[in-house]
């Protein structure tokens, strides 16, 4: 028993895919099994709509006589049978018009014509004069028949039927009306009590047409009695028209079972089933192929195994470097926004000149800092496509204004220029945007102008639009006269991880992630960027992006935060692990007029909150002990209604799925690292209702 548990922990994969295998085989088999059977259905459907129409046309074609005869007989209708020298005249006519119907109409063993229903013109040998002067009327087997075709006006049709004559034929009548002959009476029909109760006597009755076919010639003729038919059977029935009910009267009665296939053949008086089936039967060999193909689906089910669990590594790596990247944010930009926000609060001090100059080294620093870190996280967020774009009204004019003033500093540090230039159409509008990442192209694009432009060089930012195309174009070039590059150096420019050369890197620094990222953000936002450029002439840089223009009432633009004037009493909670942030943080609500407690975890902030019900909660997300999701959910679970704070993530992660995880959390809304003092005057804004 021992050694049979080892052999299946052992082959535990190789037994899973082994069933698994013989699973799919069996479905596979079955699955082949009903292929086949539709395939033989389908052909069998095929085949008898093809000679079921080839029937229909052949019996046609036949019963098209009786309606010749009746044309011929309107057209010598004035002729009087009773007069000898007129009745020979109608007997040659109709002979010259019968022989030409037996020329065209192959089968046909005669043509008769019936005055008063006695057969009195005829063709055909000579066996058929035997019916000559036959009184149709005498004949109960065919009274009925009659009867529907003089008050139904159908063609009938009767057998296959032994003849009077001899032989064996299929027969159809027409009764015909002629109310300008001077043979139409109704007394024989009167005199051989052949009435119809619910139909007047037909005073215009002048007789009956008959055709005798053969069943060979009419199968012949449609095809059915070809040799090539030998992968089907086919069989009709339905003797005298009678349909389903009707006797099978041509091929193998068997072939009218539960798997035929039938289709009708119509007449005016009745109905023929043709019938087909498979005259082999169902081919069983053909399934001994899913052996073979079991096999293979077997060895491609390991193979697939194989793939399946190399993509759960991959996914497991993407949900590791995921942990790791917001790991990283919250890692790097928590201290850095400590450094950004303590930074910012220095230089709102009286500091000396010495004293300036070192803050503002500090502030170039972390800000380069900054934009190195954001590179590498963005970067690494685009190739795991994880970017999310937020899209709102823009105001043109003002997003690339901001854009210069962000980049001036360093481009006054070189004596270097820099011009907005914007098409007059342009200068009032809004259009539709992710403003952050657009200005994080832009800022790129003018930023490398700077640093590759030498000094008191020329910079220009021009906006314009392009609306030959259907749909119209946002066009931002970003052109310089600095140092340029050679074609061998644009080939590598949008590369990760890449500049023009080895050299520039060491002269000009940087990670070489800048491009590589704005390229990514244009074609995410369905744009592309394009780069000329000639060494020591200067670059230029375009960007297209689609334009929707929007109106300037769904615009939003974000306002100043002001405070009343009359500040309301709030107690206030900081949690953030960092002692750093949490100095920051005091600082900053305590120049907006705030006092405010903290908490170094998630634990000690739920612990605070049961004590001191707090109004507003600012709660770090990475936290040791308890993290702030988790401290967010149990303060909504223990606080009564009345002592629930208003609960503000801070976060160094704004990505969509964390603002879902912060409101599913419980708390009210976040806060993006680094903090500056306008976004906490704007939330405290939202939980006074100032």
């Amino acid at each position: 028993m021992k050694n049979l548990s080892a052999f299946i922990e052992q082959h535990r994969y190789a037994i899973f895919v082994f069933l698994i295998g013989s699973l799919v085989t069996i479905i596979l088999t079955v699955l082949q099994y009903r292929d086949i059977d539709t395939q033989r259905s389908n052909s069998a459907e095929d085949t008898l709509t093809k000679y079921a129409a080839s029937l229909q046309s052949s019996l046609d074609r036949r019963l098209f006589t009786l309606d010749a005869l009746n044309a011929f007989l309107h057209s010598y209708a004035e002729l009087d049978l009773s007069k000898p020298n007129e009745e020979k005249q109608f007997q040659h006519h109709f002979r010259l018009f019968a022989n030409e119907l037996h020329d065209s109409v192959e089968g046909v063993l005669s043509l008769q014509l019936a005055p008063q229903g006695i057969i009195r013109y005829l063709t055909g040998d000579e066996n058929n004069n035997k019916a000559l002067n036959y009184d149709l009327f005498e004949d109960d087997s065919r009274r009925d028949q009659i009867i529907n075709a003089i008050y139904g006006y159908h063609q009938v049709i009767t057998g296959p039927i032994k003849l009077v004559q001899g032989g064996e034929a299929i027969i159809a009548r027409k009764a015909l009306f002629a109310a300008a002959s001077p043979n139409a009476s109704a007394a024989r029909l009167q005199e051989k009590l052949l009435l119809s109760p619910e139909v007047p006597v037909p005073d215009d009755f002048w007789g009956l047409a008959t055709v005798l076919f053969t069943t060979k010639a009419l199968l012949d003729r449609a095809g059915l009695m070809s040799p090539s038919m030998d992968e089907f059977n086919f069989a009709l029935k339905g003797r005298h028209g009678l349909g389903e009910n009707g006797e099978v009267f041509w091929g193998d009665a068997n072939v009218f079972d539960n798997n035929s296939h039938t289709q009708t053949i119509e007449f005016d008086a009745g109905t023929w089933l043709l019938a087909v089936k498979h005259t082999s039967a169902f081919p069983l060999s053909s399934l001994l192929s899913i052996f073979s193909l079991g096999l293979l689906l077997t060895l491609a089910t390991v193979y697939a195994e194989v793939l399946l669990s190399r993509n759960r590594i991959a996914k497991q790596t993407d949900i590791a470097k995921d942990a790791f990247l917001a790991s990283m944010s919250h890692e790097i930009r928590s201290p850095l926004n400590g450094v950004v926000g303590m930074t910012s609060l220095l230089k709102e001090t009286h500091l000396t000149e010495e004293q300036i100059k070192m803050v503002k080294a500090i502030d170039t620093s972390t800000s380069h800092l900054s934009a190195i870190i954001g590179d590498i996280l963005d970067f690494s967020k685009i190739s795991a496509n994880k970017i999310e774009l937020d899209y709102h009204a823009v105001k043109l004019v003002e997003l690339f204004q901001s854009c210069i003033d962000i980049t001036l500093p360093q481009a006054e540090e070189k004596s270097q220029y820099i011009r907005l230039s914007v098409s007059q159409s342009l200068k009032t509008v809004f259009f539709k945007a992710d403003s952050t990442r657009l200005k994080q192209i832009v800022i790129n694009l003018l930023s490398n102008a700077v640093k590759f432009t030498g000094m008191q060089g020329n910079i220009e930012l021009a906006i314009s639009a392009d609306t030959n195309d259907q749909m119209p174009v946002l066009k931002i070039m970003v052109s310089d006269n600095g140092i340029g590059m050679s074609d061998d150096q644009i080939a590598r420019l949008f590369e990760r991880f890449s500049q023009a050369d080895v050299s520039t890197t060491r002269k000009y620094g940087g990670t070489g992630l800048g491009l590589a990222i704005s390229r990514n953000l244009a074609e995410l936002m369905g744009g592309h960027i394009t780069v000329t450029s000639k060494v020591d002439k200067g670059s230029r840089f375009i960007v297209t992006l689609p334009l929707e223009i929007v109106n300037p009432v769904d615009a939003q633009q974000t306002a100043q935060v002001m405070l009343p004037d009359v500040q309301q009493n709030l107690n206030i909670l900081v949690a953030d692990d960092l002692s750093m942030n949490l100095t920051m943080m005091v600082m900053m609500l305590e120049k907006i007029g705030y006092t405010a407690d903290t908490a170094n975890n998630g634990r000690e902030a739920l612990d605070k909150q049961m004590t001191h019900h707090y109004d507003l909660i600012f709660m770090d997300w990475e936290m040791p002990e308890m993290d702030g999701v988790e401290a967010t959910r149990l303060i909504r679970e223990q606080a009564e209604s009345a002592q629930k704070p208003w609960i503000v993530a801070l976060t160094a992660n704004a990505s969509s799925t964390h603002k879902e995880k912060c409101i599913q959390a419980g708390m009210n809304d976040y806060l993006s690292k680094p903090v500056g003092i306008d976004q906490i005057k704007q939330k405290i804004q939202q939980v006074t209702g100032a």
